[in-house]
């Protein structure tokens, strides 16, 4: 028996490759001992990750290596980019890598080598940030951070820093960055990358045209793409491709049950590609249906036909179509771009008044399928044409049969059969959710889903159907749902009265307490307050604070003591300040926050924003990281925790019953 023991070697001979080298022997079993920098790969690939709870990201699939340490290919070359108009001074070519400084290749040769970004404009070559620290979680994005470039051309005291922020787009990893805007200093780039690369680690195969992973937090339905006795037609100079999905291809000249079918389109005969079926895969990103068992080749293997589509997120191509790329390995590759490969893009729920900045907030009311919770409805009463409106806020409607998979609103008829009656799809899509709501006045709310199904108006002009719901301001009405008003030329009409579309008020108190305007309960924090403090991982970094008071571990600012920071290497770092100012907002959102220095020359403050949930179950309390904001523009870097505890609790109200002679009921407000 041999055993190669492999260890990690970024300097070992022949490039790197290094050899095998004898060690001993024992017992008839030889031991070698080989060094290599390929052992060091998954090391470096390491630092390119990041996770928040179940969630797994990977930008090592961007990363760029020389043809000296792999085969020559695309991947072999810088990024590129371009910033500033054509023809002006501040035009600049960028080269770019992800995690890894750029490659002295091309138009980068003569970058500085700790680069991982270069601008170059005319003979000069510019470092626009250094790779130093590992991408983070911001909101529902990954942020790369290369900072500590070059120094600025008008603030000679600060150095360039680019943040990338990277955007999931399943099936799609040969899509350039962009530049999206650079201060007029030029100390600040900003750049946006679309990548499936920053899509959530997964491996998971899925039945009935849908694949989800509620773990990692996605799910996608491909069922609307199924089409039902026809197929899709691709054309080249000699075949014609027919394709179904998760369906059958219904061609008089096609096998039956195939999934794919090849027609010569000079003799007509035709191949199998593949028997259908309706298993999709996600694997880190990319889409897949294969389908298998095809017509045999005509080869000594007599290896059978397969083929493979890879499906491609382009929120404006609708359902797409397929696209024949090349027959490789038996296997007929095609692409498809479509809306359906998208994951569902969160919807700001929010609306600000910009003249007295008073928010409004709509998310109470979005219902949500994880929690399994059901749609909002609306009745249509007119005599004799009874019809049901389902109906969501924000959002897509949760799953309705026969509704469209991303309406927010759907209309229904009523149909009798056998003395009973039962619902059916009269228009699957009434408007989609694609622009958050707009203030008509004050505690006036318009929510507007518009490219709905299409429809005919009074003129005979075909457009497509929108939906209005009009939100008005009612204090202590929550569960009220909307009201319709009338569905007249393409455009469907609510009301709805809702505390929801009130403005968001908020009461504050400086003794860690604050009182409830509703209700007068006094909640309370100060038994929160901890003299080890409480301690959170989230982001690849560890957080430390304490509640309504200072914590020792994380040391002083100036005069103050700290009363959180992010520990990095046993030291405090990011050091916010106690702020006791707790504030209750009209929504029952209880916030806390924290404070850091101002930085005058960078014009940045770091915050620590505490959040408190009720949990009955839990005392004095658990602390748990949410996310992390970094505002280019607003230079802002806010940390947002949520401490689950049951003083965030209102009392629970008891019933006490006395029978008798007379029966009196007392309703008793217990504090925990």
């Amino acid at each position: 028996m041999t055993i190669i023991n492999f260890h990690c070697n970024e300097s070992a001979d022949n490039k790197g490759k290094g050899g095998p080298e004898f060690d001993t022997e024992v017992d008839c079993t030889y031991i070698f001992n080989w060094g290599t920098k390929y052992a060091c790969v998954e090391q470096k690939n390491l630092v390119c990750r990041t996770s928040d709870g179940k969630k797994h990201y990977d930008l090592s699939r961007l990363t760029r290596y020389s043809a000296v340490e792999v085969a020559e290919s695309d991947s072999t070359h810088n990024w590129e980019a371009v910033y500033g108009s054509k023809g002006t001074p501040n035009r600049r070519q960028l080269y770019i890598n992800v995690c890894h400084q750029i490659l002295q290749d091309g138009g980068a040769v003569g970058c500085p080598d700790d680069a991982a970004i270069c601008a170059i404009s005319g003979s000069q070559k510019k470092s626009l940030g250094k790779f130093v620290s590992a991408p983070k979680i911001v909101g529902n994005n990954i942020q790369l951070t290369y900072s500590d470039g070059d120094l600025c051309d008008k603030r000679k005291n600060i150095r360039i820093k680019t943040i990338i922020t990277f955007v999931c787009k399943p099936g799609d990893l040969e899509r350039p960055p962009i530049v999206k805007n650079s201060e007029t200093d030029s100390c600040l780039y900003e750049i946006e990358w679309h990548t499936a690369a920053a899509c959530v680690l997964s491996k998971k195969q899925g039945d009935h045209c849908r694949v989800s992973d509620p773990e990692a937090g996605f799910s996608l339905d491909l069922s609307p793409l199924t089409k039902l006795g026809t197929a899709y037609d691709v054309t080249t100079p000699k075949y014609n491709f027919y394709l179904n999905v998760c369906g059958n291809v219904s061609q008089e000249l096609c096998p039956p049950n195939a999934g794919a079918c090849q027609v010569d389109s000079s003799n007509k005969k035709a191949w199998n590609l593949g028997f259908f079926n309706s298993k999709l895969t996600y694997y880190d990103g990319i889409i897949h249906l294969t389908y298998t068992n095809g017509t045999p080749y005509n080869s000594v293997q007599h290896t059978q036909r397969s083929t493979l589509i890879t499906f491609l997120c382009d929120w404006d191509a609708g359902v797409g179509q397929p696209e024949f790329q090349e027959e490789d390995d038996s296997t007929y590759n095609f692409k498809w771009y479509t809306r359906y490969a998208c994951p569902e893009v969160p919807l700001e729920c929010i609306v600000t008044d910009e003249e007295n900045k008073q928010q409004y907030d709509l998310s109470s009311l979005s219902k949500s399928e994880d929690k399994d919770e059901s749609n909002w409805y609306a009745m249509d009463t007119t005599p004799k044409q009874h019809k049901k409106y389902y109906i969501n806020i924000c959002r897509p409607l949760n799953h309705v049969q026969g509704c469209d998979h991303y309406a927010a609103v759907c209309k229904m008829r009523y149909e009798s059969e056998s003395d009973m009656i039962f619902e059916k799809v009269a228009i699957s899509n009434l408007g989609i959710a694609q622009n958050g709501p707009k203030l008509e006045g004050v505690g006036r709310v318009l929510l507007e889903y518009t490219n709905g199904s299409i429809c005919l108006n009074s003129d005979g002009k075909t457009l497509f159907y929108t939906t209005r719901i009009h939100l008005s301001c009612l204090r202590g009405s929550t569960s009220t749902g909307p009201r319709f008003v009338n569905d007249i030329d393409c455009v469907v009409t609510f009301l709805w009265e809702t505390e929801a579309a009130c403005p968001i008020t908020t009461t504050k108190n400086e003794n860690c307490s604050v009182k409830d305007p509703n209700t007068g309960f006094i909640f309370n924090f100060l038994p929160l307050s901890s003299k080890n403090g409480y301690k959170v991982s989230g982001n690849q970094a560890t957080f430390k604070l304490n509640i309504c008071g200072s914590l020792s571990e994380c040391g002083k600012f100036g005069e103050q003591s700290a009363a959180g920071c992010e520990i990095e290497k046993n030291a405090p770092i990011r050091q916010v300040a106690l702020e006791t100012d707790l504030e209750l907002s009209t929504d029952g959102l209880i916030t806390l926050t924290y404070k850091g220095p101002f930085v005058a020359e960078a014009g940045t403050q770091d915050k620590f924003i505490i959040r408190f949930v009720c949990d009955p179950d839990s005392y004095p309390g658990t602390l748990k990281f949410l996310r992390e904001e970094i505002g280019v523009a607003l230079h802002v870097h806010d940390t947002y925790f949520e401490f689950y505890t049951a003083l965030a609790c209102f009392p629970a109200p008891v019933d006490c019953l006395v029978s008798g002679k007379s029966l009196i009921s007392v309703l008793y407000d217990s504090v925990v």
